[in-house]
């Protein structure tokens, strides 16, 4: 990207302020047959809360965006990638904490190194039931992670500049964990990761809200 990373954080930063585009920038990148937010919460009305970090931060003269893929364990989204997150405990004040609080313990981001900048639309998990809030980020600091082993098998740094490349949004089979079986679905291809469901899904909307003006 032409724009430096401080011209990106203002940029991105007053777009966020902006009225989201939502649910219809989200299904772009949807996997097939799934049910629309307003109808899953209908059946599930009392969802569980939970909240991810979706953190920039600017490396080889461009902004990236962190993405990790997940340790194998028996669980719903077992070696998917994902963003840094997870739910949101009694002790959280609010999501904001939660997705702090979960990227520290994941990934190693120091909570005095984010400036919040905004959010994307919440999004509708139903495998997991839960109803999740992307909180965004941008660490002032040079990245230096440290994994949970127990959690985080690699962590993957997406350039902007790919996400906005329309040759890596692909259409092929991806394991849903939750089932055991492969389904056709939408996926971002990165670096050879398929990134698939509701963490494409949001990165779909924040492309979307990228290249909106």
């Amino acid at each position: 990207m032409d724009l430096s990373f401080q011209e990106f954080v203002s940029s991105i930063s007053a777009k966020l302020s902006n009225p989201l585009p939502g649910e219809q920038s989200q299904l772009i990148m949807a996997p097939y047959n799934r049910s629309r937010k307003e109808e899953a919460l209908a059946k599930d009305p009392s969802p569980r809360k939970s909240a991810v970090l979706v953190l920039f931060f600017h490396k080889w003269s461009e902004p990236h965006v962190l993405l990790m893929k997940r340790s194998s364990y028996n669980g719903t989204h077992s070696a998917q990638v994902s963003f840094p997150g997870g739910k949101v405990e009694k002790t959280d004040t609010d999501h904001f904490h939660t997705a702090l609080r979960e990227a520290n313990e994941e990934v190693g981001v120091e909570h005095n190194s984010v400036e919040i900048i905004g959010e994307l639309s919440e999004l509708y998990i139903p495998p997991s039931r839960f109803l999740v809030n992307p909180v965004v980020g941008i660490y002032q600091n040079k990245p230096t992670w440290q994994l949970d082993p127990r959690e985080v098998e690699e962590v993957i740094e997406l350039p902007i500049s790919l996400l906005l490349d329309d040759s890596c949004c692909k259409n092929g089979e991806v394991l849903a964990s939750s089932i055991n079986q492969k389904i056709k679905a939408p996926y971002f291809d990165v670096y050879g990761h398929r990134v698939w469901g509701a963490t494409a899904m949001m990165l779909s909307e924040l492309k979307y809200i990228i290249n909106a003006y």
